[in-house]
């Protein structure tokens, strides 16, 4: 498989980012996320990890993060969504995107897997789901020492919530997404202050109004 006919087999399935107003709540379960890493031996754990939620400001805090870490010596990977030129700017080495053949090469090594989480009954895989997989992949690959990682549009049930981060992340909170993680502000919050783990040590923005005690009260 060549790089574009990788980059077509993983844009053939559900891509809920191209999708307005999809119901959020009915349609993901982390449960197939975690069988499909489980196939692949886990690669999402074994390495630190931090993990940024939140509405606003998640992609530049991402990167300010990877870039502090990147400072001090560590080798870092950094995952974020969406991309604006390549799909490959998702998942990054230094702040290189992933190159084209490392990219069809890991979704070879992928698609097997894919197909029989598929054949289950928990539903399809989407885009951003095959995507982060491959991400978790490519840093367990790269031997990195941290792995920075923004979540796509949702916090309870985003596939990236299937991390153990060391710490997290919640940026600040608008009703960008009400339509999809809820029907005002504090469901919002509510879903976004669900993204971290128990345990990590968690860091938030300041929010504004009823936004800024859910975070806290979850």
């Amino acid at each position: 498989m060549d790089y574009q006919a990788a980059v077509n087999w993983v844009l053939s399935f559900a891509d809920y980012e191209r999708w307005p107003g999809f119901a959020y709540a009915a349609r993901f379960d982390l449960r197939r996320m975690e069988v499909l890493l489980s196939q692949l031996g886990n690669p999402h754990l074994g390495r630190k990890t931090v993990h940024i939620a939140g509405s606003k400001g998640k992609g530049s805090t991402a990167a300010m993060i990877a870039s502090g870490l990147q400072a001090a010596d560590f080798k870092v990977g950094l995952y974020t969504s969406p991309h604006l030129h390549t799909i490959r700017e998702r998942m990054t080495l230094g702040f290189q995107p992933i190159a084209e053949n490392d990219f069809a090469r890991l979704v070879e090594r992928l698609r097997p897997k894919v197909e029989v989480v598929n054949r289950g009954s928990l539903g399809e895989l989407t885009t951003f789901e095959i995507l982060t997989a491959l991400g978790f992949l490519y840093f367990q690959e790269a031997r990195v020492d941290f792995q920075v990682v923004e979540v796509g549009l949702g916090g309870r049930l985003d596939a990236t919530n299937v991390v153990q981060p060391e710490i997290c992340v919640i940026t600040s909170i608008s009703h960008d997404h009400t339509q999809v993680l809820g029907e005002d502000l504090n469901q919002v919050a509510a879903e976004r202050a669900a993204s971290p783990q128990p345990g990590p040590l968690a860091r938030r923005a300041h929010q504004g109004g009823r936004a800024g005690h859910t975070p806290t009260d979850k």
